[in-house]
């Protein structure tokens, strides 16, 4: 009888630890742009005096008198708080592009805590930034942007802003946006998270082994007295 209570918790505690396993398995979501735009500095002074919200493509890359900038803005309200992001991976796609040298763009992104609303001040925002990737015409560039994407949602940030810039005096590479007419050419930014434990399932677990810790403690003291010396 002991022996069977004794294997019938540890068959227990085993079966809940699967469970919460299970239930801590990594979960994917597929985010798109609630808000973007792109910006012009013309002429070149550091300081962005065009923007174009919501416009049909980002434009990334420069001329000798103008730099040219885009901002994405993703809503994280369908990442369960408390979730550990273990990956978070922007998906472009550039579809055209303008300029007198190579056809490609040496291109940074930063990475920062938004308002879900792009506006010309996300432009020149300070963040975490990421790069270079040389993106030349019809690249598809995914950049990865963890394990600095957890650090931002692990500060409750409701909104994560991109910036898309680029050190090219030659070249303006365009890339889809959310307005773009080709859906499969518009971007997408894919997380993986894995959810906490649901606190019941946790109380399941600690309980179960309180349990296996009584019987196991009972039978050793059982096994002392088995043993004891009478009159001790």
């Amino acid at each position: 009888m002991k022996i069977t209570l004794n294997r019938s918790l540890s068959a227990i505690v085993l079966q809940i630890a699967c469970v919460l396993a299970g239930t801590a398995r990594a979960d994917v979501v597929v985010l798109t742009p609630v808000s973007d735009g792109a910006g012009t500095d013309q002429p070149k002074d550091g300081v962005f005096n065009s923007f174009f919200l919501s416009n049909s493509v980002y434009l990334v890359g420069g001329q000798p008198d103008a730099d040219y900038r885009s901002i994405l803005e993703f809503a994280l309200s369908s990442i369960p708080a408390g979730s550990t992001i273990t990956s978070a991976k922007l998906q472009l796609h550039a579809v055209a592009g303008a300029g007198s040298g190579a056809p490609s763009i040496s291109m940074f992104e930063r990475l920062f805590a938004g308002n879900g609303v792009a506006e010309i001040a996300d432009l020149t925002a300070s963040g975490t930034q990421f790069g270079p990737q040389t993106v030349g015409l019809s690249d598809n560039p995914l950049i990865e942007f963890a394990p600095a994407f957890n650090t931002l949602f692990a500060s409750h940030a409701q909104f994560a802003a991109i910036t898309l810039l680029s050190n090219s005096n030659s070249f303006i590479m365009e890339f889809g946006s959310k307005q773009y007419g080709d859906v499969p050419s518009r971007p997408t930014l894919t997380v993986t998270y894995t959810p906490v434990p649901e606190p019941a399932g946790l109380g399941l677990l600690a309980m179960g082994g309180v349990g296996l810790c009584f019987v196991r403690r009972c039978r050793a003291r059982r096994r002392f007295n088995r043993y004891r010396p009478c009159g001790k």
